[in-house]
């Protein structure tokens, strides 16, 4: 019975474990996917700036 026993314990740790991996994951890509998010803006941003100066010179 005792083996029983231990064995929930490991199986209950392990859910466990998989539960924060999972929830770190999570927090971990949308961390990633935030910042490439910023990333592209900016890139959009420096872009129409890039543009705007250009724009305006004669050829």
């Amino acid at each position: 019975m005792n083996n029983g026993v231990n064995d929930m314990n490991i199986i209950e740790n392990s859910i466990e474990l998989s539960v924060a991996l999972r929830s770190d994951v999570v927090k971990r890509i949308g961390r990633l996917e935030e910042s490439l998010f910023v990333f592209y803006y900016r890139q959009v941003i420096i872009a129409k700036a890039v543009r705007l100066m250009f724009s305006g010179r004669q050829n």
